[in-house]
């Protein structure tokens, strides 16, 4: 093959160089290790969000604007104003229309641009205003409030606080749901306790309808309660009365074991109260007989009680003595016999007869 000109002259030093690129590589000694091409190294460039589908939606009666953004999720969404522009930020891309959304804002904006990277939207405002924003899920109120408004913002519509009730509403009963699914701490067994001189009420509190045992050998009294309830011996340490000396949880997987310690002569008495069980722990009578006598008697000595019903005589009432003067009273019954004196009136009846004929007698003699 012939190559002419300039150009044949180029293809001979092509070739020549290929051939020495050739042959420099048989020159390696054998053995030798050639250095290996250097990996490609990975750079670490930040996730893109994804992109977010979205509405909005522009209503300008009553008085003021209202943009309503919708997503497909819920998206985070702040708005302020930076001197006469609304700027408005998602936490995710969004792509929405800002010719319509600035020919909605006539009365209010100038002019709607949205960022390349579908984050922010930028209104620049025609007038001073207020904003207002609210979420409800995955809708976003924002609400351009002129200077004269005055009150409360608009609220959400009575259809979105409907909904927003309703998801609370099933999100607590899923909540409860799972709740119960899965097993939960087991309760805790309630304990209060009284105390006397010698004596000692200790009043557990089981879950509802637990069976519950009460064994004593010697100094151990052992109660079993058939529930997995737990219980904590060291709070009640410093409450127990000397007569219960110590209480401890027995290891037991499936059942709660108390051990209470108690005096080998103390009296003991466990009974139900309703759902409580009720463990009576009563120290031991030492030297009651010798000292019954001495005790008892002086402590009996009501004597000076006794005397009480002595105030009573000297609360007599003496009118109840003086009760036969109420007989003296009828002594005026004798004064009573006055109408006895009228018959020595009656006698003078006859001599005043006598002296009217004493009178006549003149008028006879001649």
């Amino acid at each position: 093959m012939r190559i002419q000109n300039g150009t044949g002259k180029t293809a001979r030093w092509a070739l020549l160089l290929a051939v020495l690129a050739e042959s420099a590589g048989s020159l390696v000694p054998a053995g030798a290790q050639t250095r290996p091409a250097p990996a490609p190294v990975a750079v670490d460039r930040p996730a893109v969000p994804q992109a977010v589908s979205g509405d909005v939606s522009v209503f300008t009666q009553e008085g003021y604007a209202r943009l309503l953004f919708t997503f497909a999720s819920a998206t985070g969404v702040t708005a302020r104003a930076n001197g006469s522009v609304l700027v408005i930020a998602f936490e995710r891309p969004a792509r929405f229309d800002a010719v319509a959304i600035q020919r909605a804002l006539t009365a209010y904006a100038s002019a709607v641009r949205l960022d390349p990277d579908g984050k922010t939207l930028r209104i620049a405002l025609s007038r001073r205003l207020t904003i207002n924003t609210m979420e409800a899920g995955e809708k976003v109120f924002v609400d351009l409030l002129p200077e004269s408004w005055t009150g409360l913002p608009p609220p959400l519509p009575k259809a979105v606080v409907d909904e927003l009730v309703r998801r609370a509403a099933e999100a607590e009963r899923l909540l409860k749901a799972k709740a119960a699914e899965r097993p939960g701490e087991p309760p805790e067994l309630g304990l209060r306790v009284g105390t006397a001189a010698t004596f000692a009420r200790l009043v557990f509190s089981p879950p509802k309808s637990t069976p519950v045992s009460l064994e004593r050998k010697g100094e151990r009294v052992t109660v079993t309660f058939l529930t997995t309830a737990r219980f904590d011996p060291q709070r009640w340490r410093d409450a127990l009365h000397e007569t219960v000396r110590k209480i401890e949880v027995v290891p037991d997987a499936r059942r709660l074991v108390l051990a209470l310690t108690v005096d080998k002569d103390a009296d003991i008495r466990g009974f139900l109260e309703g759902d409580d069980y009720v463990v009576d722990v009563s120290a031991p009578q030492t030297g009651a007989p010798d000292q019954a006598p001495a005790v008892t008697l002086p402590a009996a000595q009501p004597a000076p009680r006794a005397e009480a019903p002595a105030p009573m005589p000297a609360a007599q009432p003496e009118a109840p003595k003086q009760a036969p003067a109420m007989p003296d009273a009828p002594k005026p019954l004798p004064v009573a016999e006055a109408p006895a004196t009228p018959p020595p009136t009656s006698p003078p009846a006859p001599a005043a007869t006598t002296d009217v004929a004493g009178m006549l007698s003149p008028k006879v003699i001649p």
